[in-house]
């Protein structure tokens, strides 16, 4: 496995959800690790848990602490986990519940919560990204901060005060209590921040003292994965690195084919030109191909046949045979209509434009006459465009 550092990084977190004053609360808690000890980084509290993001924590110990969570005192100690809780809670199926407990000199503490519940949660966090390291239940979850405490002291949690004997828990009374700060070995926090302080130890230290069976394989899936994205990681890198080393072995290699391509590029400039040169030559003869075949047609027959059709109240002012429908473009063939003339002009009688319409029409060689357009231009005269098209005779 990787060292913590680069499984957990510098940043260590933990969130408690608890009740305050009958509503939802999540007390937040980051440390941060700095010059070999931990230091404060951020501590906030939240109403719901769509208010955390992953961008801030990608890992946390979670403590419940709500009234999903029941602690009972016994009035006997037991090295057996199950006889304790089976003392205090005799009506529930225990593979129903993750329990926890802690014993001093005379007396035993269990605390026990459904888990359907405490799954859900998880799940809840999970889903967001963010992974739970381990779980604590109650204010049992201190236990794992004892050591830190001053003996025979009085701390406060959020909802609870934890009487001390020496340093062990002697006695826990639920009862709210403001926010109130202390220092606990040299860092100052409030009472809403102990339970998850201990839980924040529990997992930077690596010691779990209570669900060790549950927490330990939180911990296993979440280092799994780390380890899984971390190999990759490096497996990229080291990746990296060959291509990095691959490219300055043959970045001379390189150089020298350069040499040798600038001067085949030369050579192939030549010949790109002399290609340029007898494309052009080939587009030109094109275009000539494409006025001698228009020149050989039957232009100067059918020009001669409208010139006697046309009125002497019309004046011709354009004549286009086979009109271009491409675009001049640099190397491209002219294309042209073949069965199509535009004739514009100029009329002064209207009747005159409509018998030239009539007998266009009926010559053999026309298929359709279209008036593209007809316009006045003054009192007395009007212009008109026409599109003679022909059949193919």
């Amino acid at each position: 496995m990787f060292p913590r550092k680069f499984t957990y990084g510098s940043v260590y977190s933990a969130a408690e959800h608890t009740v305050r004053n009958g509503k939802d609360q999540i007390n937040f808690l980051q440390l941060e690790k700095k010059k070999k000890e931990l230091v404060v980084k951020n501590n906030s509290q939240f109403t719901t848990l769509n208010e955390f993001s992953k961008d801030i924590v990608k890992h946390l110990f979670l403590v419940i602490n709500n009234k999903q969570v029941l602690t009972k005192k016994v009035s006997f100690t037991n090295e057996s986990n199950l006889i304790l809780v089976q003392e205090a809670f005799p009506n529930i199926t225990i593979s129903d519940f993750y329990f926890d407990t802690y014993s001093n000199d005379e007396e035993s503490f269990v605390a026990i919560a459904r888990k359907e519940y405490v799954d859900a949660v998880i799940k809840t966090y999970t889903d967001k990204e963010i992974a739970i390291i381990g779980i604590g239940l109650g204010n049992l979850t201190i236990k794992n901060l004892l050591n830190y405490i001053q003996p025979n002291s009085t701390i406060t949690t959020t909802n609870s005060t934890i009487i001390l004997n020496e340093t062990q828990i002697d006695r826990i009374e639920k009862r709210d209590s403001e926010k109130q700060y202390f220092s606990i070995n040299g860092l100052e926090i409030s009472n809403y921040d102990v339970l998850s302080l201990s839980g924040i130890l529990s997992y930077y230290t690596n010691t779990f003292l209570g669900l060790e069976d549950v927490n330990n394989q939180l911990t296993a899936i979440y280092e799994k994965k780390k380890f899984f994205s971390n190999s990759l990681s490096l497996a990229l890198g080291f990746l990296l690195l060959i291509l990095l080393v691959n490219f300055f072995v043959f970045n001379n290699y390189f150089s020298k084919s350069d040499r040798l391509s600038a001067e085949l590029s030369l050579n192939k400039t030549y010949k790109d030109q002399l290609l340029s040169l007898q494309k052009e030559v080939k587009t030109k003869e094109m275009v000539l191909e494409s006025l001698q075949s228009a020149s050989q047609s039957k232009v100067a027959v059918y020009l001669d046949k409208i010139g006697q059709l046309v009125p002497n109240s019309i004046l011709l002012t354009a004549i286009n045979y086979q009109p271009i429908i491409s675009r001049f473009k640099k190397g491209k063939e002219i294309k042209v209509d073949f069965q199509k003339i535009f004739v514009g002009g100029i009329v002064k009688d209207n009747p005159d434009f409509t018998l030239f319409i009539d007998a266009l029409e009926k010559e053999k060689w026309v298929d359709t006459v279209t008036i593209l357009d007809f316009s006045k231009k003054g009192t007395t005269r009007s212009s008109f465009e026409l599109l003679i098209s022909r059949n193919h005779e």
